[in-house]
């Protein structure tokens, strides 16, 4: 695990290593948790009552039923009314769900900064344990953003024409939004910002020009003699890409297309579309918006795994019930089990248990095939499972045989020398070594000193 340069602590012995190492308190990461819960929950309830500002300004809130009149507001719903400004039959009908697009990106941008400041002061030691906290905390609040008035049409309002017009207006605006913010707006401000520094870098440049024509020879211009700034340095003014914005927006599209898909089926379709436009949008974003990503190799996309989890397990939920009671789904399927009322279908005296334990029934049933799908699915390919594993027993056999060589050049060496005649050996002694008193006698009873002295044998 990557330990956070920004991780602070008190130098600690370590009961594992024995090294020193810095500890941080639990206690006070956990008052910073109930600190991070409370902001969060405030932030919630400032997304809430944009949402049903949002809900009264589209026509989806009216004084109807007793459980609406709590989120009625008069004041707003008048401009939603046959004939106003904002009349669903009009034209002007989906400026407040552009409205509402704008102010959730407004509030994310901005629970974003908090978010990040509680996630700092929260002091994760690690690099995984600091981006989960994130995660969490995002992700729960613009999911929170997005959805909430969602759910509250299928599951207050049991309303599954009016969850179908708000998911298509709010996808397809959402769609466009980032298209806008995240490609478009850039480049044209990437773009102003390199004229303004290039004219504020011309104007004195000509100055100068006309002051030393006189110094200057023909051949080389001024512009000539002075560095041009090239590929590395224009990369290096670009923003920064944060790869955490994109893979939000992608499970927040997720979210979209698997929680609400009986009510919509076409959004698997529609995301594909939007998800290729996405993809060129992000290609064009790297090359000319943004400064080159360092690449990094991750065995898997982190917390985003469980948080995809959760929402496909969630997902069987919503589903389930858009089915049973949102929509007249199962009352197509079970005629028998409905009548017709003065509003909407209702359940036959001695039926509605019955429905509902088939809804939950159905719920459960999903879920245990899904646990038993996950199970029984590896998560790689036996094929190129195998593959792998004959790389690596390839690997290890020319490793071996490497190994194999150098033991046999070493044995080979050790003989060599075991086996090599002493040095000198056969040969002269060497030029300072004279010989001693007893070879000198023997010598001179033979008749005198030799006068080659290699005669001696030496």
């Amino acid at each position: 695990e990557s330990i956070r340069p920004e991780f602070q602590g008190v130098l600690e012995e370590s009961p594992v290593t024995g090294r020193m190492e810095r500890t941080y308190p639990h206690y006070k990461r956990v008052m910073w948790y109930g600190l991070s819960v409370l902001v969060t929950l405030a932030m919630l309830g400032v997304a809430f009552f944009v949402m049903m500002c949002s809900l009264n300004l589209q026509g989806y809130i009216k004084d109807g039923t007793e459980y609406e009149k709590a989120f009625y507001i008069p004041k707003i719903s008048k401009y939603a009314v046959a004939g106003a400004m904002f009349d669903q039959n009009g034209y002007l009908f989906i400026i407040p769900t552009i409205v509402h697009v704008v102010v959730i990106m407004q509030l994310n941008q901005l629970y974003r900064r908090i978010a990040e400041w509680l996630t700092d002061n929260e002091n994760h030691r690690t690099e995984y344990s600091y981006e989960c906290a994130l995660v969490l905390k995002r992700f729960f609040f613009e999911a929170f953003d997005c959805y909430i008035a969602l759910f509250y049409i299928a599951f207050f309002q049991f309303d599954v024409v009016n969850l179908r017009t708000e998911l298509v207006s709010v996808y397809t605006t959402d769609s466009i939004r980032r298209l806008f913010c995240e490609s478009i707006l850039p480049l044209i401000l990437t773009n102003a910002n390199r004229v303004i520094a290039h004219k504020s870098l011309t104007s004195p440049l000509k100055t100068l020009k006309k002051a030393s024509e006189s110094s200057l020879t023909k051949k080389k211009s001024l512009q000539d003699l002075l560095p041009k700034p090239g590929d590395i340095e224009d990369e290096l003014e670009l923003e920064e890409y944060d790869e955490f914005d994109d893979y939000l927006e992608m499970v927040i599209q997720f979210g979209y297309v698997v929680l609400f898909c009986s009510a919509f089926p076409l959004a698997a379709f529609l995301s594909i579309f939007c998800n290729v436009i996405e993809m060129k949008s992000d290609l064009f974003k790297l090359i000319f918006v943004y400064r080159r990503p360092p690449a990094l190799r991750a065995p898997d996309t982190g917390p985003w795994e469980g948080v995809m989890y959760s929402m496909v397990i969630l997902s069987v939920l919503t589903n389930c019930l858009i089915f049973g009671f949102s929509s007249e789904q199962m009352m197509q399927w079970m005629p028998w089990m409905f009548k017709r009322g003065e509003l909407d279908q209702e359940f036959v005296s001695g039926w509605g248990r019955v429905a509902v334990a088939i809804c939950f029934g159905i719920e459960h049933i999903l879920i245990i095939a899904g646990v038993i799908i996950l199970s029984m699915v590896p998560a790689m390919p036996t094929m190129v499972r195998n593959k792998l594993k004959k790389m690596q027993y390839k690997k290890d056999a020319v490793a071996l045989k490497l190994r194999h060589e150098e033991r046999k050049k070493q044995h080979q060496k050790r003989l060599k020398n075991k086996q090599a005649p002493p040095e000198n050996a056969g040969g002269s002694p060497p030029k300072n070594i004279t010989p001693g008193k007893g070879v000198m006698k023997r010598r001179k009873n033979k008749g005198g000193t030799p006068k080659n002295i290699s005669a001696l044998g030496f």
